[in-house]
């Protein structure tokens, strides 16, 4: 699911370590772990009993068809700053990272993006 939210072509163990962070939070979270043990009797009884072997397109159809629910939100909003806190991600995506001890973005970073069409 969060490769599926969030998908990046990084090393799957990003993913991984993402999935063992919530998966240890909700050790000690019930209501995380109700969400988690939701999700997984859901999307696999909507991919023909197991979501992880269904194909992208069948995974994609599944959570689209439950993204209103309670535990989706729950789960996402779990995966989205693990993932994005991760140096590796930064990387990826360009962002170099806190700028706070550097005396902010407006010496380091605020404007030197790329992918930007120039002014005219």
């Amino acid at each position: 699911m969060a490769m599926q939210l969030y998908p990046h072509k990084v090393d799957q163990s990003v993913y991984a370590d993402v999935m063992d962070s919530i998966l240890s939070a909700a050790a000690s979270d019930p209501q995380l772990q109700a969400s988690l043990d939701q999700a997984v009797s859901e999307l696999d009884a909507a991919t023909g009993g197991d979501f992880l072997a269904a194909g992208e397109n069948l995974q994609l159809m599944a959570m689209n068809g439950m993204a209103k629910q309670p535990w989706f939100a729950a789960i996402q909003g779990q995966v989205m700053p693990r993932l994005y806190n991760n140096p590796v991600i930064w990387k990826h995506i360009g962002y170099p990272g806190s700028s706070v001890e550097y005396g902010g973005y407006k010496d380091r970073g605020f404007n030197d993006i790329d992918w930007l069409p120039a002014d005219n």
